[in-house]
C-alpha cells in the first residue's frame, strides 16, 4: 500500500488540504476502558496533589514522547500491590465494579503488603523520567513556551524531579489512593491504582498514567489538553525539520528521494481500529535474506517520505471522514474508498458510500444501510460527469478500495484491496441497477431497495430457522467483500456457489414467511426487512446467470411456488369460514420443504390436498367474492402449467430460487373492469 498512499499524499497536496503533522515519536496512548483507565496523577509543589480519571474524551488530546521503554509525560507502570489470594482479588473485583460501594478501608488498608513494581518497572520509570525527559528539553529547550513565556514541559519537569526516585512516587500514591478511598472519592479508580491480581507468576499488567500539574492547569496548558499536546508537537518537528535527510550519504530511497539508514521501525499510524504500523518487516523472517536487504532495507524510504504517507493515511482516516472515505465492516476491521484525486468540495468526498451506503447509526456495520443505492449512484455519475466538463485536469484516474484488517492486537494485514477506474464503476452500477429489478412484485412487501456491495455478505451469512430467526450471528462463511467482487463481475461458477449457497442458508426463511406476512405482530418487522434483502439478492444472482423476471415467471419453479401460495390462501379461507380456526401451517408451506427436493411428487399431492378447499371456494363463489377471486388466480397458474412439459423431477439451485421468489410473490392481476377492494383482499397491504 505504500505508493498508492504516496499517490494519495500528491492528492492532498494538489487539493490543498492541510493534515495534521505529528513527530514520529510522539504518540497516541492506549485506548481507555473501564477496566484499563488512564490515571492523571497532579503535582504540585514537588508532590502528588491528587489522582484523577482521563475521560474518554479528552483522551484523544493525550500523547506521549518516547517508545516502549519510556514515555513522557504519558507512560506505562503497574498497579502498586499484588493481590495473591484469590478470595480476597474477588471483593476487590466486586467493589469495583460496584463503583467502589460497600468498600472497607480498613481492609483496604491491610492489603497494601506486597509491591507490584518489580526492578523492570522501577526501571522503566527512571527512563520515562530521566532519559526521556532529558531528551525533550534538548529538543524544545526555548522553544515550546506558552505567550506569557512560560514554558510548560519546564513547569512539569520541576514538579517532578523530587520524585524520581521510584519507590518515592509509588509511597506517596499509596498514601493518595488510601485518602482517597477512606474520603470516598472515586474509590473504583483508587482500587484500580492500588491492587492487581496475577493471572499468571510474573505477570504484573500495565497501567496507563499521565503526569500534569497543578500549575499548567491553572494556566490552561494541562498534559490532557489539546493546547498542550499542539505546542509540544511543534516544537518538536521545529527541530526535528532543521536536519536534513540523507546529507552525505548519496543513496536515495524507493521514490528517489535522499535518505539514511535508520533502524527505527516504521511509525504507527491512528487508524479507527486503532495503531497500525505503516509496514513490519522483523529480522527473524529469514525469507529476507534471499534478496540481501533486510528490515527497512528492503524497501528504503526517506524519513521525508515516511511522514507524508503517515499523514495522509491519519487524514484519509480523520473522523470527520467517516462514511466518505472510510466506514467500519466489524471488528477490527476498515475499509476505505477514495478516488486518485481528492475533490475541492468535501462534500463530493463520499465514494465510499457508494459501496456501503451510510449506516443507519454511527456504531452499526454495515448491516444497516439508510440511504437508497439508486440515488448514491446518482450523485457519483454526476459528480463524475461535472468534473469531466468543467474541471478535466481533475477527473479521476482511478478508485482505490482496499480494508485493514487488525487480526491480533499487535498485528494488522490487508484484507482487500482493489483499483478501479470510475467509468467501470459507473458502467457496473448500471449492470448492479439492472439486476436489482429482477423481482416480480412481491406479496405484502414494498419491493425491496437495491443492496449495497458491502450489504451482501450479511445477507449470505444468514442461516435461518422455522421460526424465523439466525441460527447464528458469528457465522461467516461468505467474505466481508463478495459483493464488491460480485459488483465486478465474477465467473459463472462463483455465481453458482453462491447462489447454492444461499438458496440453502434460506430455505427456511419462506415457511416462516408464510406466517410473517400474514401477522400483525410488529415483532416480525426485522425479518420481513431481511425477507426483502434475500429476495432482492435471489432476483440479482438469476439476473447475472441470465434467467430474467420475464422469462422465468413464466417456468415451472415459479409458478410451482405460485401454486403453493394460491393453495395456502384458499385453505385459510376455507378454514376462516367453516372452522372458524385457523391453523398454524397452511397445506402450502407444509409441503414447501419436500416441493422444493422433489418437486413432481409434491405437485400431485398438493393437486389432491387442495381439492376440498378449492370445491367450497366454487360453491360459494358467487356469495363471496375472495373465493371467486382465488379461484381466478388458481385458473390462471393452472393455465400456464399444464403448457409445461416434461415437469422437472428435480430442482437446481437456480430453480430453488425461483420456485422460492414464486411463492413470495403477489398474484398476477386481473385485467377486466369488475375488480373491487374485496377481490384484492390482503394484496395491497404493505410492510
Amino acid at each position: 500500500m505504500i505508493n498508492e498512499l504516496s499517490r494519495l499524499a500528491k492528492s492532498i497536496e494538489n487539493a490543498n488540504i492541510q493534515t495534521e503533522k505529528w513527530h514520529p515519536r510522539y504518540k497516541i496512548i492506549p485506548k481507555i476502558t473501564a477496566d484499563a483507565p488512564c490515571v492523571r496523577i497532579l503535582l504540585k509543589d514537588g508532590r502528588v496533589s491528587r489522582l484523577c480519571r482521563v475521560g474518554s474524551e479528552t483522551h484523544k488530546f493525550i500523547r506521549k514522547y518516547g517508545d516502549n521503554q519510556g514515555s513522557f509525560p504519558a507512560m506505562n507502570l503497574t498497579s502498586l500491590f499484588r493481590i495473591t489470594d484469590e478470595n480476597i482479588a474477588k471483593i476487590i473485583s466486586a467493589w469495583i465494579k460496584a463503583n467502589g460501594v460497600g468498600t472497607n478501608f480498613e481492609e483496604v488498608k491491610s492489603w497494601c503488603t506486597e509491591s507490584n513494581w518489580s526492578e523492570k518497572t522501577a526501571n522503566k520509570y527512571r527512563i520515562s523520567v530521566i532519559k526521556r525527559v532529558s531528551e525533550l528539553k534538548e529538543k524544545t529547550d526555548g522553544v515550546f513556551k506558552t505567550d506569557d513565556g512560560i514554558e510548560p514541559l519546564n513547569v512539569l519537569i520541576n514538579d517532578l524531579k523530587p520524585l524520581q526516585d521510584p519507590a518515592e512516587l509509588h509511597r506517596q500514591l499509596h498514601v493518595v489512593a488510601l485518602d482517597m478511598i477512606e474520603k470516598g472519592v472515586d474509590v473504583q479508580l483508587a482500587l484500580q491504582t492500588l491492587f492487581y491480581h496475577p493471572k499468571k507468576k510474573g505477570d504484573e499488567k500495565n497501567l496507563s498514567v499521565i503526569f500534569d500539574s497543578v500549575e499548567l492547569g491553572d494556566r490552561g496548558f494541562s498534559t490532557i489538553e489539546r493546547a498542550f499536546s499542539m505546542g509540544l508537537n511543534s516544537a518538536l518537528l521545529s527541530e526535528n525539520s532543521d536536519s536534513e535527510d540523507g546529507q552525505g550519504d548519496n543513496k536515495v530511497d524507493a521514490f528517489g528521494l535522499p535518505y539514511s539508514d535508520v533502524k527505527d521501525s516504521m511509525p504507527k499510524m491512528v487508524l479507527p481500529i486503532g495503531e497500525v504500523s505503516l509496514r513490519t518487516m522483523f529480522h527473524e523472517q529469514l525469507c529476507q535474506y534471499r534478496y540481501g536487504k533486510i528490515e527497512n532495507g528492503s524497501y528504503p524510504l526517506s524519513s521525508k517520505k515516511i511522514q507524508e504517507i503517515k499523514d495522509s493515511f491519519e487524514w484519509l482516516a480523520l473522523e470527520s471522514n467517516k462514511n466518505k472515505t472510510w466506514v467500519l465492516t466489524g471488528k477490527g476491521e476498515v475499509f476505505f474508498a477514495y478516488p486518485s484525486k481528492i475533490p475541492v468540495s468535501k462534500d463530493s468526498l463520499n465514494t465510499v458510500q457508494f459501496f456501503a451506503g451510510i449506516p443507519e447509526d454511527s456504531t452499526s456495520d454495515t448491516e444497516g444501510i439508510g440511504t437508497d443505492f439508486l440515488a448514491i449512484a446518482e450523485n457519483f455519475l454526476e459528480f463524475v460527469s461535472k468534473t469531466k466538463k468543467y474541471d478535466p485536469d481533475n477527473v479521476p484516474d482511478h478508485i482505490q478500495l482496499f480494508a485493514l484488517n487488525k487480526y491480533d492486537r499487535a498485528r494488522s494485514r490487508i484484507a482487500y484491496s482493489r483499483c478501479v477506474t470510475p467509468d467501470v464503476v459507473i458502467e457496473r452500477s448500471k449492470e448492479w441497477r439492472a439486476a436489482a429489478d429482477n423481482l416480480p412484485p412481491l406479496w405484502r412487501l414494498n419491493q425491496p431497495k437495491t443492496l449495497f456491495p458491502l450489504s451482501i455478505a450479511p445477507v449470505m451469512n444468514r442461516i435461518w430457522k422455522r421460526d424465523g430467526t439466525p441460527i447464528s450471528d458469528k457465522y461467516r462463511h461468505t467474505g466481508r467483500y463478495c459483493g464488491i467482487d460480485l459488483f465486478f463481475g465474477v465467473s459463472r461458477s462463483e455465481l453458482s456457489g453462491y447462489l447454492s449457497e444461499l438458496t440453502h442458508n434460506s430455505e427456511s426463511m419462506a415457511i416462516y414467511a408464510s406466517n410473517a406476512l400474514r401477522s400483525k405482530n410488529r415483532g416480525v418487522a426485522s425479518f420481513l426487512k431481511r425477507l426483502k434483502e434475500t429476495l432482492s439478492l435471489m432476483g440479482m444472482y438469476l439476473y447475472w446467470m441470465g434467467i430474467r423476471k420475464d422469462d422465468y415467471m413464466n417456468e415451472f419453479p415459479y409458478l410451482f411456488g405460485q401454486l403453493l401460495k394460491i393453495s395456502d390462501a384458499v385453505h385459510e379461507l376455507y378454514c376462516e369460514e367453516v372452522r372458524k380456526d385457523v391453523p398454524t401451517q397452511f397445506v402450502g408451506s407444509s409441503m414447501y420443504s419436500v416441493a422444493s427436493e422433489m418437486p413432481l411428487q409434491t405437485f400431485n399431492l398438493l393437486i389432491q390436498r387442495v381439492q376440498p378447499y378449492l370445491a367450497w371456494c366454487r360453491t360459494n363463489r358467487k356469495k363471496h367474492k375472495t373465493a371467486n377471486y382465488y379461484l381466478y388466480q388458481y385458473t390462471i397458474i393452472a393455465d400456464k402449467m399444464k403448457n409445461i412439459f416434461p415437469m422437472p423431477t428435480h430442482f437446481s439451485d437456480a430453480e430453488k430460487a425461483q420456485f422460492f421468489i414464486g411463492y413470495l410473490a403477489s398474484f398476477e392481476n386481473r385485467t377486466n373492469n369488475d375488480k373491487n377492494e374485496d377481490e384484492m383482499k390482503g394484496e395491497n397491504d404493505n410492510v
